[in-house]
Parts: C-alpha cells; sequence; structure tokens
C-alpha cells in the first residue's frame, strides 16, 4: 500500500489566555482553516472551494476542501490533512501553559509542509478559543515528526532556530507490517475510542459498533485516502475482509455516548459532532485486520 502519514506535534505555548471546549479538535480544526483562508486563498470571493477556478493550485483547497472532478464518490473527496487535538481535560490555558497538538499530512500533502508551519504560527497570532471577544494567542515552540508506530521522531523546528527542517519518519505500510508481527496469534483486541467516533452506517447514526461496521469504515477510509493523496489503491481485497469481519464478535462494550456540538462561523449554526467513547474488545480472527487496525489508528475513521 502506498499510503503514507507525516505526523507533525506541535509544542506551543500561550501567550494570552485560551479558553478552549473539552473536545478541541473542532475549534483548533476551524482556526487553522481561518488561518489558511486568510492569508492563502486565492480567491476569497467565491463562497467555497468547490466553485473556485483556481483551486487547483490553491494550498487551502488541497489540504482541507479537496475537490476532484473525477472521483465516483462525489467532488469533495478525503482531505489529506487531520488534526489530532490535545486529550487532557484543561479548557483554560494561562499565559506560559503549554498546548501541544498534532497535524497529520497524507500522501502528496507533505508538499505543503510550508503551508502548514506558517498557517499554525498564523493561527497563533490570530488566536483561537474565545471567539469573538478575546481569542487566545499563543506561540510555537517545537515541531517534532513522529512515527507512533516505530517510536522514530525527527526535529522539525525550534523557535530558537527558525528554522524548518524536512524530516523523512513517515508512517509507512512496512512498518506497520512489522509491527504486527508481535501480534501473531492474537485473539481478542481491545480498542480506546479517545474522542467521540461518530459512525454513519447506511444512513443511520451508529450508537453500538460493531466489527463489520467499524472494518467497513476503515477499509473505506484508507481506500479513500489513499486514492486522494497518493493516486493509487490499496492493495487488499475488500470484499473478502469484510465477510471475515462478519466473523469477528464483540466481547465487551465499554463505550458511552457523548453529545457535542459544534459552532461554524461560517454557516452560521451548530453542527452535532457527538459520538462513542470509551473502550470496546473484539474476539475472533484478528490476523488478517491487524495492519488496518492499526493503520485506523493514524488516519482516524470517524
Amino acid at each position: 500500500m502506498d499510503l503514507r502519514a507525516y505526523i507533525l506535534q506541535f509544542d506551543c505555548l500561550a501567550s494570552t489566555e485560551i479558553r478552549l471546549p473539552p473536545f478541541k479538535g473542532s475549534a483548533i480544526r476551524g482556526a487553522f482553516f481561518s488561518a489558511l483562508r486568510g492569508d492563502f486563498c486565492l480567491d476569497r470571493r467565491v463562497p467555497g472551494c468547490s466553485s473556485c477556478q483556481v483551486r487547483q493550485s490553491c494550498p487551502v483547497s488541497a489540504l482541507l476542501a479537496t475537490v476532484d472532478e473525477s472521483s465516483v464518490r462525489g467532488i469533495e473527496v478525503a482531505r489529506p490533512c487531520t488534526i489530532e487535538p490535545p486529550l487532557e481535560t484543561q479548557t483554560l490555558y494561562r499565559p506560559g501553559d503549554p498546548l501541544s497538538f498534532g497535524v497529520t499530512l497524507f500522501g502528496n500533502a507533505w508538499e505543503l509542509l510550508a503551508y502548514v508551519v506558517l498557517g499554525v504560527r498564523r493561527m497563533g497570532e490570530i488566536g483561537l478559543g474565545n471567539r469573538p471577544l478575546a481569542p487566545g494567542r499563543f506561540s510555537i515552540q517545537q515541531i517534532k515528526a513522529i512515527d507512533p508506530i516505530s517510536g522514530r521522531s525527527q526535529h522539525v523546528y525550534s523557535c530558537d532556530e527558525n528554522l524548518v527542517r524536512c524530516p523523512d519518519v513517515p508512517v509507512v505500510h512496512s512498518t506497520i507490517l512489522s509491527a504486527c508481527e508481535s501480534l501473531a496469534g492474537q485473539t481478542s483486541v481491545t480498542l480506546e475510542l479517545l474522542t467521540p467516533m461518530r459512525l454513519i452506517a447506511d444512513g443511520v447514526l451508529v450508537k453500538a459498533i460493531s466489527f463489520p461496521v467499524l472494518a467497513r469504515r476503515i477499509l473505506r477510509r484508507l481506500t479513500d485516502l489513499t486514492r486522494s493523496a497518493c493516486g493509487s489503491h490499496p492493495d487488499f481485497d475488500h470484499e473478502q475482509l469484510l465477510i471475515q469481519a462478519e466473523t469477528v464478535e464483540t466481547a465487551e462494550d465499554r463505550t458511552h455516548w457523548v453529545d457535542v456540538s459544534s459552532f461554524s462561523s461560517r454557516q452560521g449554526r451548530s453542527t452535532p459532532i457527538g459520538g462513542l467513547m470509551g473502550q470496546i474488545t473484539f474476539e475472533g480472527d484478528l490476523k488478517p485486520f491487524a495492519p488496518w487496525l492499526l493503520w485506523g489508528t493514524i488516519t482516524h475513521v470517524g
């Protein structure tokens, strides 16, 4: 499989007071999009990227509003960029408090690293949270590229040097397969949902996860990302894996539903983004799914 994931960890310090919701991903994603659009959008007169005539040359569209007219699954394809939000329960950051989050780039999106760094820097200058009265500002102290599967990391940026380096520690399929060797023979797995997982299956909101539903979502996510970010197709037997997924059962479900909403200033309304959190244990023949479960922890699935 050609998919590559470049995980960047941004370690920052609050410059002014920052107030964020308990689940911070939406707030960081929205502030990041606004910063990119404010500095790099090539035509702010149009309402969205899908109607922009110069979107093929725009880093904002390439990162956060990917458009592909040739896609068989609709013009808006999988974004090659995800946000890894802070997982702590802290909602108030005072000046000098640390604030860390991640940005993951997939496939060819790595070529837009400079825009990501500049976008996060600009986001810190504009501020996030507390809007519109007193958005909190922050400064980037350092950036690291990490591979959580192998444990490798590389230095990308330090505020002392003010120089961005281009590292080479992507998560690749060979690393995933090597990690799976230690899982040989394992017949159970426990997944921990650290942020709300919101899945739609057959047009219905999923309130209880089954392994077939989860497997279908992971495989679809990997297929879409590999197509949009790498221009290729993952080499797995989608239909056979889904048949095998039916034999994996839920051994213990300790998940619970969390209601969360996100307000979009652009759309002027709130959108529900709640989902399931907690732990769930599956049992069965998991060997065929080990690589895809590991990839799911990197790519996100809902």
